[in-house]
């Protein structure tokens, strides 16, 4: 043994040393290793972990109450959050679990794991600009690393949509969704699915390409899925029931789909605050977007509404109408791109309407020049029972102020309207005439009450009630928002024609038909038709009169015609009626007056005028009269309604041959007139003579009375008077014997 080596109880020694340390080593490694989950579990580390994982998200933030991290298990966090850049929490779970021990946390990275959120609510807002918060908070880990591998699950959530474009939330009573962000160059990829209790569902899923191609494929189906959604003056809901795809690959837009919306409604100040009408919506639709140009390959709109709200929506939008009160419409649009522009077709349908006999069909062809920025419209043809109107023209500058040129022909149906007349009016009602033009021109970016138009058609002639008009055009324009029609010149039995009619457009929607003072009718012929069907309406007494020959006048003040039915505003026609010699065999209203006079005159004259006035579904007499003979005349006053009622009063005079077997009494009674009701209808009036009876027996006694006393004064005042002394005595007083033998 050397003197300079150590001994061997000394190196064993050190030997033991070194193994002591090692093993302290270890074992402090050992215990500082296991005792880590319980370090990183402490509120300084929750800090200082919560600060690394802040900057990776920024400007969006993580929120955890706690951690549980375990080098055996899953990891485990508490009171888990997401807030967004603005601050708004979008993502809260009470519980979070993420399928990472810590040494796969520590030594496995960039593949993360899964990270499962249980029973997390998501408040997702849409912002201004169209970002959703929810992504842009999730933004940083899903466009990362490249190497980046991690699944996010939310498991039986919550969720709650809102936010701009929106007009009410849209909210989730179920919701799961799966992100999966794959490691490059897998696209990531995502499912989200939503239900309610009351049935409604939505599935979307979406596959995101974003480091090659930057492809974007979307899948939606739906069932009776709630949308809601807001534009400018308009807001409008629905319930989705279908499919939808939409696509964006190689700079190229594709939208495609089945569905229906059912339950549409839209209302809002653009609609003056009208419902739409639309109760569906069926399509079917394939269609690509190029660098701003539309390639519609298919596309199928199949409506269907309620035609009372969609008319009175579509007067607040353009001040006429509303045209129809109920029913029902339909209409079916199909679009085809053909290579040159997109044709398309459409036809549409309204039926059950109040106002109309019959349904109301559109059809039209066309097609959209996207080059010229032009519609063509081939053919447009809007046909009623009674009319047809055909009409083509063009829709030019569609980005701007959209002008519009139609012209076409509007087409009676003479056979349909006479046969109409006939059911209506009367059997021998008759109108014939010829098509007349149609036009409308104007900017539709100024509104439909800016347009101006031209409808109208010719009358060869009509025959209606006796009543002959001439050949006359009825033309009507609308400019500036108001319907003009041309002043209407004809004849009418053999008369001159003049009427200047107006359409006034009231505030509350209704169309009013307006004569002009100065309206009048010129010597027409009159007839025992004419008579019974129209004068006797202002001249009872011609009701059924025959032999009825002379010639009446009409001169207005003022009429208006409401051109809807409506509860609160009727006809009014007030006026002047002039009689000219009409002579005329007594009907039956006429005899019976007559009978009260004792009379049987085989002819009447009617030489008076008339006051004209037609109100509330009336027409009142007023300075009506009736010549008697050569000085009497009979007063009628009252009204006649249009249901052809009769209240009237007659003021009936009283004739010496009323009274021809009783002198004295003629001579009281003369000047005297007896008021007499007068009842039922035109064609069976009912005179009381009951009345008559009785107010000539009060006037019989009143003049009776009246007379007594005078005669009675009258001797008493000559008994009373001093003997004349220049009379004549008076002759003796005779004996009985003496009157007996004179």
């Amino acid at each position: 043994m050397s003197p300079l080596e150590p001994s061997r109880p000394r190196r064993q020694r050190r030997w033991r040393l070194v193994r002591v340390t090692l093993a302290f080593l270890v074992l402090t490694a050992i215990i500082a290793v296991a005792a880590l989950p319980w370090a990183l579990n402490t509120q300084r580390a929750r800090v200082w972990l919560l600060a690394r994982a802040n900057r990776v998200l920024a400007p969006g933030k993580l929120e955890v109450a706690s951690f549980r991290f375990s080098w055996f298990g899953p990891t485990e966090m508490t009171g888990f959050a997401i807030r967004d850049p603005q601050g708004d929490r979008v993502v809260a779970a009470p519980r979070a679990l993420w399928d990472r021990d810590l040494g796969r946390i520590l030594f496995d990275r960039p593949r993360y794991g899964t990270l499962t959120l249980e029973g997390a609510t998501l408040d997702v807002e849409r912002l201004p600009d169209g970002s959703i918060d929810l992504y842009e908070a999730l933004r940083p880990i899903l466009t990362g690393t490249p190497a980046t591998d991690l699944t996010i699950l939310i498991a039986r959530g919550t969720l709650r949509l809102r936010g701009s474009g929106l007009a009410r939330p849209v909210s989730a009573d179920a919701a799961d969704l799966a992100i999966r962000r794959p490691p490059a160059p897998r696209p990531v990829s995502w499912r989200l699915k939503l239900a309610q209790t009351d049935g409604a569902m939505l599935d979307v899923q979406g596959r995101y390409d974003r480091w090659r191609t930057k492809d974007l494929d979307v899948h939606l189906s739906g069932k009776r899925w709630p949308l809601a959604v807001a534009i400018t003056g308009l807001n409008a809901s629905g319930r989705f029931d279908g499919r939808a795809e939409v696509a964006h690959r190689s700079g190229r837009w594709e939208l495609s789909g089945e569905a229906k919306l059912l339950e549409p409604e839209a209302a809002g100040p653009r609609l003056r605050d009208q419902r739409l009408g639309l109760e569906q919506l069926t399509g079917i639709w394939d269609v690509a977007v190029v660098e701003g140009s539309w390639a519609v390959r298919r596309l199928d709109l199949d409506l269907a509404g309620d035609a009372g709200a969609a008319s009175r929506a579509l007067a607040a939008w353009t001040g006429i109408g509303p045209l129809a009160s109920a029913g029902r419409w339909s209409a079916r649009v199909q679009a085809r791109d053909d290579g040159e522009g997109l044709r398309f077709q459409g036809q549409a349908e309204a039926r059950d309407i109040p106002e109309a006999d019959g349904p109301i069909t559109l059809d039209f062809h066309g097609a959209y020049r996207a080059e010229e920025d032009r519609c063509d419209l081939d053919r447009l043809t809007l046909a009623a029972k009674e009319a047809t109107l055909t009409a083509s023209g063009r829709v030019e500058d569609l980005r701007g102020r959209r002008r519009l040129d139609l012209s076409g022909t509007l087409t009676p149906d003479w056979e349909v309207i006479n046969t109409r007349l006939a059911d209506r009016i009367e059997p021998d009602a008759r109108v014939l005439g010829k098509p007349g033009r149609f036009a409308l021109q104007g900017n539709l970016a100024d509104g439909a009450r800016m347009l101006t138009a031209e409808v109208g058609f010719e009358l060869d002639g009509a025959d209606v009630y006796g009543l002959r008009l001439g050949p006359t055009a009825i033309i009507a324009h609308h400019q500036q928002g108001d319907w003009i029609i041309d002043p209407i010149r004809s004849t009418l039995n053999g008369g001159r024609l003049a009427l200047d009619p107006e359409l006034i457009h009231e505030d509350e929607g209704r169309l009013i038909l307006r004569l002009a003072s100065g309206s009048a009718i010129e010597d027409a012929e009159v007839n025992d038709e004419v008579s019974h069907r129209v004068l006797s309406f202002v001249a009872p007494v011609l009701e059924e009169a025959t032999r009825v020959r002379g010639r009446v006048s009409v001169k207005i003040d003022r009429a208006e015609f409401p051109l809807a039915e409506d509860a609160g505003r009727r006809a009014v026609v007030e006026g002047l009626v002039v009689f000219r010699d009409v002579a005329f065999a007594p009907g039956p209203l006429a005899a019976d007056l007559l009978d009260l006079l004792g009379r049987g005159d085989a002819t009447l004259k009617l030489d008076e005028p008339v006051v004209l006035s037609v109100a509330d579904g009336r027409v009142y007499q007023r300075d009506l009269e009736v010549p008697v003979g050569r000085l009497a005349r009979i007063g009628l006053e009252g009204w006649v309604d249009f249901d052809r009622n009769l209240h009237l009063t007659a003021s009936v005079p009283l004739l010496p041959e009323m009274l021809r077997d009783r002198p004295v009494l003629s001579v009281l009674f003369e000047g005297q007139r007896i008021a007499v009701p007068i009842r039922g209808t035109l064609s069976h009036p009912r005179v009381d003579r009951d009345a008559f009876r009785a107010s000539l027996r009060a006037l019989g006694e009143d003049l009776l009375t009246r007379g007594a006393v005078r005669g009675a004064a009258e001797l008493l005042q000559r008994l009373a008077r001093p003997r004349d002394p220049a009379a004549a005595p008076s002759r003796p007083r005779l004996m009985p014997e003496e009157r007996r033998q004179r």
